[in-house]
């Protein structure tokens, strides 16, 4: 858990000209000034509070500083004069440090100033293979008018994968970087920091199929997907093994069972997941009419819980939408709509959640959970015309309260298309409830289990296939604390002849078969191919995509002259690729089986149809001799 500071001003109002005291807003102004180090074994927290008289009428004499969460030990207080000596109790997770000061310092414009030490080695906090930082916010304090962080790190933490809001100032010192912030935001919603290269997940997930028909039928289930550039997944057991894994016009991984009737079946999926977002530069943001239109004709379209023809969606595109901007201003203005519309409603998390849709979710704005939020959202996007998908998976979070999730840790959010930059993952629910950024960055607690795009109610994510309500546990997710490399690519290749006496009398038939039986995925695949005694069909294709444990038919053809024999032939094929990363690898193989040749086909075909001729013929003769007796 984060710390989070909460401030308890004691005020005592001593009466200097009127008899009743005014109240403490009236009567001072409070400034915070907090220098978070932490390449600091010790007082890596220093909280300075600064108090100034507004009036003539009152003095301060007691300050309470309570300190939710978090661990402060050695906890110490100065001033001007020296050391204070502070009181100290520890209630129900709570910390609250007081202290009382002897003097009186009166006037307009008198001020006092003074310090709070203490360690936590809480403040940042390394989380998996990523560290974590959570400035707290004061947006409750009435008295307060200036609130500033100064916050350094080592710069073994790695490079800054989130920062929200945007420091005012970055300095970078030998072996040490240093944010300063101050402002508004900083006051409404603190901060937050994230660094590192990436988050590694482990994966456990269950999934629970029943066909209830009398008759056999094909079950699906949506494997976590590779995203490129945010998501690399590693795939280290699919059990029993599908019938076939597929990848679907949205990007997913759906592995393919085949149950009888009446039937249950559980699969039990592990692996891992490395999730990053690179940071994001908006002012080079396209413009819609240079979004591709098949992505325009997929992405857009009216759906259920998507009603893009909503009258109050398309009022709403008239008041947020301004022609002339860029998809990602466009984007930006119906992310902070939602966010800043919809209210969230914890209380509708329960065993019978139901999906309300971005029209009902308009007409009850104070009543949303995060798939609302992002039907919302979505519904809004592909009315502006831009493409537009929801995320579903899960989430890590150590505050519920700013960072909400649903069931079994699953959280929903939502992606759009820029053709200068492509998909997009944004957060509006997170946005909402922390009051953070989640639309300029996207932190690394973010793990994509399943992508509706072409469909607004399948494919289904991890967690949602359960035979009985009631059922839990079907996700479980945690964090490596060591980087782990995953296994390369694990190509194989089959190779058949077709043995249709007909279909090979000219033109011989081969079946190849590009199998992926290692869990990680290989990218814009495509192959050629050749042969030392023939010419092939096709040359050459591309295969895209192949999903852990997927796997690709071709059939091809070979062609000859007439009379020349076949026999012993080489097939070779080259198969090009990328990795997750973007690398590009070459496989080739070489494989080498028998076929007859042309000149055989051709010699044997006439006896054939002259042994079929003759049998007809002397069939008939004898059926004629039979009807004649």
């Amino acid at each position: 858990m984060k710390p989070h500071l909460f401030l308890f001003l004691t005020l005592f109002l001593v009466s200097l000209l009127v008899p009743k005291p005014a109240s403490a807003e009236e009567e001072f102004s409070t400034s915070y000034f907090v220098n978070y180090d932490l390449t600091k074994p010790d007082d890596n927290v220093d909280f300075q509070v600064t108090v100034v008289n507004l009036t003539n009428k009152a003095y301060i004499r007691e300050y309470t500083l309570n300190i939710a969460a978090g661990n402060p030990q050695n906890i110490k207080a100065t001033d001007k004069n020296g050391a204070l000596a502070p009181w100290v109790e520890n209630t129900a997770g709570t910390t609250k440090i007081k202290t009382t000061f002897n003097d009186k310092i009166v006037g307009k414009g008198a001020y006092r100033d003074w310090h709070i030490f203490y360690t936590d080695e809480s403040v940042g906090k390394k989380n998996g293979l990523v560290w974590n930082i959570n400035v707290p916010k004061f947006k409750d304090v009435p008295t307060l008018t200036s609130y500033a962080v100064k916050l350094t790190i080592p710069e073994s933490f790695g490079p800054e994968i989130y920062s929200s809001p945007i420091a005012k100032k970055i300095e970078r010192v030998d072996d040490r970087r240093t944010y300063y912030y101050e402002g508004e935001a900083l006051k409404n919603s603190g901060a937050l920091l994230s660094f590192g290269n990436y988050q590694l997940y482990e994966f456990k997930l269950k999934y629970h199929l029943k066909n209830p028909n009398l008759f056999p039928s094909e079950v699906k289930i949506t494997l976590p997907p590779d995203i490129r550039g945010e998501q690399e997944i590693y795939i280290s057991k699919v059990d029993p093994a599908p019938a076939k894994v597929q990848e679907d016009p949205d990007g997913n991984y759906s592995a393919v069972y085949r149950l009888t009737g009446n039937r249950e079946k559980i699969v039990e999926v592990e692996g891992l997941a490395r999730v990053t977002h690179p940071k994001r530069n908006f002012t080079a943001s396209g413009m819609i009419s240079e979004i591709p239109k098949n992505l325009i004709d997929s992405y857009t379209r009216n759906q259920p819980y998507w009603e893009t023809d909503d009258p109050q969606v398309t009022e709403i595109i008239k008041q947020v939408n301004r022609s002339g901007t860029t998809v990602s201003q466009t984007a930006l203005a119906l992310f902070n709509y939602t966010s800043e519309n919809l209210k969230y409603n914890k209380d509708r998390i329960n065993k019978n959640l139901t999906r309300y849709g971005a029209k009902k979710a308009l007409q009850n704005k104070n009543d949303a959970v995060c798939m609302e939020f992002a039907d919302v959202l979505t519904t809004l996007l592909r009315a502006a015309g831009i493409p537009a998908q929801v995320l579903e998976g899960y989430a890590f979070t150590e505050d519920e309260k700013s960072r909400p999730v649903i069931g079994d840790v699953l959280h929903s959010w939502v992606r759009f298309y820029d053709p200068r930059f492509g998909w997009i993952s944004v957060d509006p629910t997170w946005a909402s409830t922390s009051g953070l950024d989640y639309f300029s960055r996207l932190d690394t607690n973010h793990l994509v289990f399943a992508i509706k795009g072409t469909s607004s109610v399948s494919p289904y994510p991890a967690g949602a296939y359960k035979i009985s309500p009631s059922q839990t546990g079907d996700i479980k997710v945690g964090l490596k604390k060591e980087n782990i490399q995953f296994p390369k690519e694990n190509i194989e290749m089959g190779l058949t002849v077709d043995t249709n006496f007909f279909t090979n009398l000219l033109s011989p038939k081969l079946n190849l078969l590009i199998i992926n039986k290692g869990g990680t995925a290989i990218f814009d695949g495509r192959v050629n191919f050749s042969s030392n005694k023939a010419d092939v069909s096709p040359k050459g294709l591309k295969i895209g995509n192949l999903p852990p444990y997927g796997e690709k038919k071709i059939a091809l053809d070979l062609r000859s002259s007439m009379f020349k024999t076949f026999g012993d032939i080489s097939l070779t094929v080259n198969l090009g690729y990328t990795n997750f990363d973007g690398e590009f690898k070459n496989r080739k193989w070489e494989k080498n089986t028998y076929i007859a040749s042309n000149l055989t086909f051709l010699i044997l075909t006439p006896g054939i149809l002259l042994v079929i001729g003759l049998w007809g013929y002397f069939f008939l003769k004898d059926q004629q001799s039979f009807l004649r007796k």
